[in-house]
C-alpha cells in the first residue's frame, strides 16, 4: 500500500495526501471541493485509523450531516458528496488497490539498503499531455500514474531524510513527470535545499535542463542550487545550447555546440572507436570547473548485461541496443 494516510505520519500525511488528490481529482485547492477535501483529510489524519478508506467515510458523513455554523453548508455537503463519488470510482480501478485497499500491508522502507520502485507497467502521460490545456482531458490511468510517481518521490524523501548518519541518494530519471506540477517542483527543491542537512542527495536526469528546473521561480532555484552537472551528447543544437547555459557557458559558442552535438561519444566513426568513446560527457564540479569525463560500464558481466538491455525487447533488439549503449542523448544532474 502507498496510501499516504497510512504511510506518512503527522502534518506531512495531510500535505502529501492533499497534493496527491487535488490534481488527481482535477479540483482547485481553494475551491469549495478543495477546501472540503482538505478539512476531511485533516479530520481523518487525526482519527484513530487514518486511511483513504477512512477519508471516504469522513466525506460521506460530512455529506449527510448538516452544519448550522457553516454559511455554505449546502454547497459543502454537495462538494463532499461529489468527492465521495470520485474517490469510490478511483477505488474500483485496478490501480486503486495500492491506494484504497486497507488490507494491503504498508510498503516497507527499512528492510533494504536500496529500494527501486518498478513502474515499467505504470501508464504515464507524455510531457505534452501535462500541459495546462491538455491536462483536464487526460485519461484516468495516466493521471493516476502521474500522481503515484509523486507519492513515490515523497516517500523517497522521507526515507532519505530519516537517518542523518547514513548518506542516501534519491534518483529521479526523466524527471519532467515530477517537475510538471508545482508541488512536484517544490518537493525536488526541498530535497536539494535540505539534502546536506539530512546527509542526502537528489539525482535528477532528463534531456532538457528545463525539465529539471522549469522556467519558474522554483525552477530557477533548483537549477541554481545544483552542485554537479553532467551533460552528454545531444543531436539538436537547441537542447545543446540550453545545456551550455546550464553549465554557465555561452549558449551561442559554436565550438562548444559542436562539442556537444558531434564530439561527445561520436557516431560517425568506426565501430571500434564508437565503443571506445561511449559514455563521454562534460562535467561541472562544485567549484564550477568544467572538464571532459567518461562514464565506464562496471567490470561485472551481470551489471553490464543489465545496462545493455532494454526490458521487453527481443534478442535481436537487445543486440541493436547494445551497439548504441552508453551514447544516449541527455543531460544528467
Amino acid at each position: 500500500s502507498l496510501d499516504p494516510l497510512r504511510v506518512f505520519r503527522g502534518p506531512r500525511a495531510a500535505r502529501y495526501t492533499e497534493s496527491f488528490l487535488t490534481p488527481l481529482l482535477d479540483i482547485g485547492s481553494m475551491s469549495i471541493e478543495g477546501i472540503t477535501l482538505a478539512e476531511a483529510i485533516e479530520a481523518t489524519r487525526l482519527g484513530p485509523t487514518p486511511s483513504m478508506t477512512a477519508l471516504i467515510d469522513t466525506l460521506t458523513e460530512r455529506a449527510r450531516t448538516a452544519d448550522p455554523d457553516e454559511p455554505n453548508d449546502a454547497a459543502v455537503r454537495a462538494a463532499a458528496s461529489e468527492l465521495v463519488r470520485k474517490l469510490r470510482s478511483l477505488a474500483k480501478k485496478d490501480l486503486g488497490r495500492v491506494i484504497f485497499d486497507p488490507s494491503l500491508p504498508v510498503v516497507r522502507i527499512t528492510a533494504a539498503d536500496s529500494i527501486v520502485f518498478a513502474v515499467d507497467r505504470l501508464g504515464l502521460p507524455t510531457k505534452e499531455e501535462l500541459s495546462e490545456h491538455r491536462l483536464p482531458s487526460l485519461e484516468v490511468e495516466k493521471r493516476f500514474g502521474w500522481r503515484l510517481m509523486y507519492l513515490m518521490t515523497a516517500l523517497c524523501r522521507e526515507i532519505a531524510f530519516a537517518d542523518p548518519n547514513e548518506f542516501a541518494g534519491v534518483f529521479l530519471d526523466e524527471c519532467w513527470w515530477l517537475t510538471s506540477s508545482a508541488e512536484g517542483s517544490s518537493l525536488l527543491l526541498e530535497m536539494i535545499a535540505d539534502g546536506r542537512k539530512h546527509n542526502a542527495g537528489a539525482f535528477a536526469g532528463s534531456h532538457d535542463p528545463y525539465d529539471i528546473g522549469p522556467k519558474s521561480e522554483v525552477g530557477d532555484k533548483i537549477r541554481a542550487l545544483l552542485s554537479h552537472i553532467f551533460v552528454f551528447r545531444h543531436r539538436g543544437k537547441a537542447l545543446a545550447a540550453r545545456c551550455l547555459e546550464f553549465l554557465d557557458l555561452d549558449p551561442a559558442d559554436s565550438e562548444m555546440l559542436k562539442a556537444i552535438t558531434e564530439n561527445l561519444s561520436p557516431l560517425n566513426v568506426s565501430e571500434a572507436e564508437r565503443v571506445l568513446r561511449a559514455g563521454e560527457c562534460l562535467y561541472r564540479d562544485l567549484r564550477k570547473r568544467i572538464a571532459g569525463l567518461k562514464v565506464l560500464i562496471p567490470a561485472d558481466e551481470d551489471v553490464a548485461a543489465a545496462i545493455y538491455t532494454t526490458p521487453g525487447q527481443s534478442g535481436e533488439e537487445d543486440d541493436e541496443v547494445a551497439e548504441l549503449a552508453g551514447v544516449a542523448d541527455g543531460a544528467l544532474v
